[in-house]
């Protein structure tokens, strides 16, 4: 994996299946990290989805 990463490409690298859900932040990696939540809640939705599946 190059560039951008998430904490699944350890996992990926490994041979493991990963699919990594990521929700737009506002000033990330601050005190204040905001982020929307209609994106929390549709995210909670499609993560309920996969593991039922």
């Amino acid at each position: 994996v190059t560039g951008g990463t998430t904490d699944a490409a350890a996992a990926f690298e490994a041979g493991l299946n990963s699919i990594p859900l990521c929700i737009p932040v506002k000033y990330t990696h601050s005190q204040v990290e905001m982020i929307s939540i209609v994106d929390y809640h549709n995210t909670l939705k499609l993560l309920l989805l996969i593991s039922r599946n």
